[in-house]
């Protein structure tokens, strides 16, 4: 009897100790796939929500830690009869707050990209306004180095914005502004004497005096790179003109590749030139080599002349100022002026003023 005691009672304790050892070695599944997304999306969050959701990655970071304390103390369980939802709760709430963040952060940085989108395009619209005053000044250097650079700047502010680096946007955007700043000043000041009050009275009295003369005249108008023929007030044709490449500039001597400005006229009809055919202007007047010598005293010019050779001539159409002086036309628009003039008639060049029809 004693004996089958203690067979019996050493069964039941192997039995039980059987059992332990099953519940150690197989303890309840903890929800790794949900702890694995959540530590996932928590990992995608910190790259790239970063400063930009600091309540949802605050949080995040808050979940992280009591999922990492409950995570351990169920390892450190001898026995795991069942699993722990909370762990699976505070896991699905993590990636819940993971994914907001990353949420609040891409549509922030797309917010940002669209409004560095916006400002590229504002820039590009005012570099577009520059560009047909650039485009007829390509032998000025200074102009075309500050178009060049705002130029460089708008197309790798483009790149980003097409790649979605909101970093390299936002860096250069200013810089693409400030070149653009200088350009504009760059190419204002080359200008500026083209809309000075005092040469604007001074070149409308010019072409009054010629339109007050009747008969026919040409008036050349640098601003707006027009050449128009006239009888009287009326207005028989207009060309679209070219200049010297330092054509907004007035004429003070040889060399200085600008188109002079001033009361002048016709001395020939050359029917052959260099440039097709050519209708010579008698520069240097007296005015121009009074102003010439004036310049040259002042140290304004090294040159030991006012130059001449300045003619209204053909292969024009370029689309720039590229003549060392003269005034160009296409070759057809030369055909029909020649139709027009005769030697004599009156040429008046301005920096800028009012035409008739204007």
């Amino acid at each position: 009897m004693r004996r089958s005691f203690w067979l019996a009672t050493g069964g039941l304790t192997l039995g039980a100790a059987g059992v332990l050892v099953w519940l150690v070695q197989h303890p309840a599944a903890l929800p790794e796939t949900a702890i694995a997304r959540a530590r996932a999306s928590l990992v995608a969050a910190r790259s790239e929500a970063g400063v930009l959701a600091p309540a949802e990655m605050a949080r995040a970071s808050m979940l992280v830690r009591i999922l990492d304390r409950l995570v351990a103390e169920e390892r450190a369980r001898l026995i795991r009869l069942q699993t722990n939802e909370r762990i699976r709760e505070v896991a699905l709430e993590l990636e819940a707050t993971a994914t907001a963040a990353l949420d609040t952060a891409r549509r922030i940085i797309q917010d940002r990209l669209d409004a560095g989108a916006a400002q590229r395009l504002e820039l590009a619209a005012r570099l577009a306004e520059l560009e047909p005053e650039v485009t007829a000044l390509k032998g000025d250097r200074g102009v075309q180095r500050a178009y060049r650079r705002t130029e460089i700047a708008l197309d790798e502010l483009a790149v980003a914005e097409q790649q979605g680096n909101l970093a390299v946007l936002e860096a250069r955007l200013p810089e693409a502004a400030m070149a653009l700043d200088a350009a504009e000043e760059v190419l204002g000041k080359r200008v500026a004497r083209l809309h000075d009050p005092a040469n604007r009275r001074r070149w409308q009295l010019w072409v009054d005096q010629t339109l007050a003369s009747g008969g026919t005249a040409i008036l050349v108008e640098k601003l707006n790179h027009r050449l128009v023929v006239v009888e009287g007030p009326r207005v028989v044709a207009s060309f679209k003109a070219e200049f010297g490449r330092n054509g907004f500039n007035d004429k003070l001597a040889a060399g200085d590749a600008a188109t002079p400005e001033g009361q002048y006229h016709i001395t020939d009809l050359k029917h052959r030139s260099r440039f097709y055919k050519a209708l010579p202007l008698n520069y240097p007047t007296a005015d121009d080599v009074e102003q010439f010598r004036t310049a040259r005293r002042n140290g304004h010019v090294r040159a030991r002349s006012p130059g001449g050779l300045i003619e209204i001539h053909g292969e024009g159409g370029k689309g720039t100022n590229w003549t060392d002086g003269c005034v160009a036309l296409r070759n057809a628009d030369m055909d029909r002026l020649f139709g027009l003039v005769r030697a004599g008639t009156p040429v008046t060049i301005v920096g800028a003023a009012r035409f008739p029809g204007d």
